[in-house]
């Protein structure tokens, strides 16, 4: 199983599917002051599935795994923003990890090897109804080939509403773009890779809440990334009466 990061001073509770021997690795992990990503593999009625040469699973060295993480650890309410996801950074068909904390996104391959960490003002926040999008759990990364050249690549907000397109394996930058921001937000917070023209994972749709009041993410606005990358900001279409769950962005 996955579980969340840990955090010192964090409580813990008995999981569904844990066992004795991962709650042993979460109470040492949260007795320290490092942050840390805890991995296993699911556990099936007929034992563990798939783990091993050639199966779905990466054969870790013990279960749980655990990958010690080069970020700042979360120590209080204030600094609880980020979170993580999961993607094929390096094109070997395993999955890798995204995590994202203030200030930070960092990427690890399945088997705890770090690729690369960013030092960025990275677009997270706690209550998306007070702070804005994306809100508690929200990664602000989206991870996909958007050019077809079969390499993965990073996309994360800053919170100067600068779209940041980094290599998934390096980390390098490849791209910023600026889109325009709709008139009544104070910058643009969430962003979903999509397909909206038939062409794969060839456009995004950003989201920002309104600045006054209590928010919701009212303002959608959809651009092709080929667009982005060659300087043409105009949207593809764009909206300003979006209505959906209040505290989550659009999927």
């Amino acid at each position: 199983m996955l579980s969340n990061a840990l955090q010192d001073g964090s409580k813990s509770c008995p999981r569904r599917g844990a066992n004795i021997e991962e709650e042993k690795t979460m109470s040492r992990l949260q007795a320290s002051a490092d942050i840390a990503l805890v991995v296993g593999a699911l556990a099936m009625a007929g034992g563990w599935n798939g783990v091993g040469e050639n199966n779905s699973v990466p054969p870790y060295p013990q279960h749980p795994f655990v990958i010690k993480l080069d970020i700042p650890s979360i120590q209080s309410y204030e600094e609880s923003a980020g979170s993580m996801i999961v993607a094929d950074l390096d094109s070997d068909g395993r999955m890798d990890y995204l995590l994202t904390v203030r200030g930070h996104v960092a990427a690890y391959r399945w088997d705890g090897e770090k690729l690369w960490v960013l030092k960025v003002d990275l677009r997270v926040s706690r209550a998306a109804e007070s702070e804005g999008l994306p809100g508690h759990h929200g990664a602000g990364v989206q991870a996909a080939d958007i050019d077809g050249d079969g390499r993965t690549e990073v996309l994360f907000l800053t919170n100067d509403s600068m779209l940041h397109v980094v290599d998934g394996a390096m980390g390098k930058t490849k791209w910023t773009a600026k889109p325009p921001l709709p008139e009544g937000a104070e910058r643009w917070e969430h962003i979903a890779v999509v397909n909206l023209r038939g062409e794969g994972d060839r456009d995004i749709v950003l989201q920002a809440t309104n600045t006054k009041g209590y928010r919701m993410g009212r303002y959608v606005a959809a651009f092709s990334l080929e667009g982005l990358c060659k300087g043409n900001t105009k949207p593809l279409w764009q909206r300003d009466d979006f209505l959906a769950c209040v505290h989550n962005g659009l999927r």
